[in-house]
């Protein structure tokens, strides 16, 4: 059993250390055990607004169901692509109008899911929002936060996403059924599972800030470019020690008011202009944010200014005291993003920089929306940023492209990384 040791942040403390078995089979995060779609109380459903694609096992199954709702619909609205079409992808279903899938019932029930049996599913329904990979003989299950239901699992507490001593029964499907789509990823070395420890473990101190904590992470992959052979204990010990000290020392970089303007100006291109179209549910929550800023008065110094101080009277206390939520966050898109511990991997900093595009993201709103109601603002804000956030880029993945754009930009990561993250 590979035995790696971690310091943490406060030298007073034991290090902990993290066992990682050579022969785990599955990693799932605790969460994961938990979740079950709930159907009709889904608050923002996945049976609206997104592209179905059917495999072709279930597109020929549901033209000749027996069952007269399911093969009305099928005759009507399900589609045999004319290109790029596979056994995974053979057919797409045609939306009604207003977005809904047509085999879903006006009180949100799926007409498969209700009348054949959930074994009846497509492969695309029966995986959303599972994430499950295939690293060699690992196997990853995680979650897409796009889903509420799964978000809000994802934030339940600071243990939500470590993982689970026991998901054998979780993974008994994802492992054994042919309804669910499985991504492959690289097979991890030993090396792999050090820069997995050594990123989770960054993402755990919350004694560095967010944009310090991303600025590691960019330092630990750099650094394990140089290492052809796994680290021993002290090697590792000292080297996360040194990049967390150097990564704190750009703590006095940034002027708190420069860094706000500078997140305002960003996001205000990004969300508070009309050239997206946003699903309603979004669109209401941007309505929330502007509102809680004052941005409808076009008097940018009063946002600004309004930006500021909620950030520092509301949201940082709040957030402060909950570091966990977007850590649980953070840590759920490594888990659902392998190749990042993939030494050599070329695109792993572009791979990290689109998470902090989404995190930016998100904490901007956070922070809007702590303007707009100081009062009741907690953790049902984080799940909802959070899962509209990531359902908006799902759907116009150029949304942030931009944000990760400035992350990647050469010998410019520290500054934006901490400009946009600051805290």
């Amino acid at each position: 059993m590979a035995n790696y040791l971690i310091p943490l942040s406060n030298d007073d403390k034991e290090p902990e250390t993290f066992e990682f078995p050579e022969k785990t089979r599955h990693q799932v995060p605790n969460f994961m055990t938990k979740f079950r779609c709930i159907g009709s109380d889904c608050l923002d459903t996945c049976c609206n607004g997104w592209n179905i694609f059917l495999d072709k096992k279930t597109h020929y199954a549901y033209k000749n169901s027996d069952d007269p709702e399911v093969s009305a619909v099928a005759k009507h609205s399900i589609k045999t692509l004319k290109s790029n079409r596979d056994a995974a992808a053979f057919s797409k279903m045609k939306l009604k109008k207003n977005g809904n899938c047509p085999l879903m019932t006006d009180c949100g029930l799926c007409k498969v899911h209700k009348n054949l049996g959930e074994e009846f599913l497509s492969k695309t329904c029966n995986t959303f929002p599972r994430r499950t990979i295939k690293a060699g003989d690992i196997t990853y299950l995680t979650a897409m936060m796009a889903c509420p239901e799964a978000t809000r699992l994802c934030l339940e507490d600071e243990h939500a996403v470590q993982i689970s001593d026991n998901p054998e029964d979780v993974l008994s499907h994802a492992t054994n059924s042919k309804s669910l789509n499985v991504r492959k990823a690289p097979k991890f070395s030993d090396r792999s599972k050090q820069i997995q420890f050594m990123m989770l473990e960054i993402f755990g101190d919350h004694s560095l800030t967010l944009g310090e904590q991303f600025t590691a992470a960019h330092i630990t992959l750099e650094k394990f470019k140089t290492h052809e052979t796994p680290l021993e204990l002290p090697q590792l010990t000292a080297l996360s020690k040194s990049i967390k000290e150097s990564c704190t020392q750009l703590r006095d970089a940034l002027d708190p008011a420069q860094a706000a303007f500078f997140q305002f100006k960003t996001f205000n291109l990004v969300f508070f202009t009309e050239h997206t179209k946003w699903r309603e549910n979004f669109k209401a929550l941007i309505e929330k944010a502007k509102a809680g800023i004052h941005y409808q008065t076009n008097d940018g110094a009063l946002a600004v200014g309004t930006y500021l101080a909620a950030k520092r009277d509301i949201f940082l206390p709040y957030d402060n005291d909950n570091r966990y939520l977007l850590s649980n966050f953070i840590k759920n898109e490594l888990l659902g993003t392998l190749e990042i511990f993939i030494p050599g991997n070329p695109n792993a900093g572009d791979q990290l920089n689109e998470i902090a595009a989404r995190v930016s993201a998100i904490r901007f709103l956070l922070i809007c929306l702590s303007a707009h109601d100081y009062d009741g603002f907690g953790k049902q804000a984080y799940i909802d940023c959070i899962s509209m956030v990531c359902r908006s880029i799902q759907h116009n993945p150029n949304v942030v492209a931009g944000i990760s754009n400035y992350f990647s930009q050469k010998d410019s990561d520290l500054r934006v990384v901490n400009a946009l993250l600051m805290s």
